[in-house]
C-alpha cells in the first residue's frame, strides 16, 4: 500500500512538473509572438493582389514566434528576413518557390504597399494593404 502511494505521488509530481513547462513553454512563445508582432506591426494585415481579373488576399502575420506569409491556400509560408531588413524578406513555398517580399511606404510614410516577386511564376505584382475598420 505504501508503495502505491510513492508511486501516485510520484506521478503526481512528474505531471505537476509537466505542466509547469509547458505553461513557461507557451508563456515563452507568446513573449516571442507578442516582441515580433510590436516589430512588424507596420505591415502585418491583410493586402489585396489582383492579378489579371483575380483577386488574392495575402495575409502577414506572426505565429509561433515567426512572420508568415498566408494566401489561404492551406501553405502559410515563413519570411526571413533579407539583410536583417524591417521591410524585406524571402518565403519559400513548397509548390511554387521562392518569394520576394518588399513592403513599400506611401506618400504619407505609411506601409500601405507590399511587392511580391516570384521569379519561377513569372510574378511582379504590388498588392495593396486593406483598412480594418
Amino acid at each position: 500500500m505504501l508503495t502505491k502511494k510513492r508511486t501516485s505521488a510520484r506521478v503526481v509530481a512528474a505531471g505537476a512538473v509537466i505542466l509547469a513547462a509547458a505553461t513557461w513553454v507557451l508563456a515563452a512563445g507568446q513573449a516571442a509572438d507578442e516582441a515580433l508582432a510590436k516589430k512588424y506591426a507596420n505591415i502585418l494585415g491583410k493586402y489585396r493582389i489582383e492579378v489579371g481579373e483575380q483577386t488574392a488576399i495575402l495575409e502577414f502575420a506572426i505565429r509561433q514566434g515567426a512572420l508568415w506569409a498566408d494566401s489561404g491556400d492551406g501553405r502559410p509560408a515563413e519570411m526571413k528576413p533579407v539583410n536583417d531588413s524591417l521591410v524585406k524578406f524571402i518565403a519559400q513555398d513548397s509548390m511554387n518557390g521562392l518569394f520576394e517580399i518588399e513592403f513599400q511606404k506611401d506618400e504619407t510614410g505609411a506601409f500601405t504597399k507590399c511587392r511580391v516577386i516570384n521569379q519561377s511564376m513569372e510574378l511582379d505584382v504590388v498588392a495593396v494593404k486593406i483598412k480594418e475598420n
